[in-house]
């Protein structure tokens, strides 16, 4: 009889830990999918600075957010302001899209 307690305290036991990894699982989950709904995050580019220190902080931005090499081009063409937009009026509308052509 008490072996049969021991095992219900067990088995509630086991449950509750249970119940407490699906929950921290799906908190997980729920933070993953709120960080992918934010989109990413994008820098500004006046050409006030170097473009070697704002490329390395695209460099950086890019890694943390997991971009490819589209959403990465895609960030370097709508990124520039003023002067440095106009760079880029130089590149054919189907090369913007191109990394290796806009880098």
């Amino acid at each position: 009889m008490a072996a049969n307690v021991d095992l219900i305290a067990l088995l509630a036991d086991l449950k509750k830990s249970m119940e407490a990894g699906r929950e921290k699982r799906q908190a997980s989950r729920d933070k993953m999918k709120n960080r992918m709904e934010q989109g990413p995050t994008s820098l500004t580019f006046y050409g006030l600075t170097s473009w070697i220190v704002f490329k390395t902080q695209l460099d950086v931005v890019s890694f943390v957010n997991r971009w490819t090499d589209f959403v990465k081009a895609n960030q370097l063409v709508t990124s520039g302001r003023g002067s440095a937009a106009e760079v880029l009026q130089g590149i054919s509308a189907n090369k913007l899209m191109d990394l290796t052509t806009i880098e």
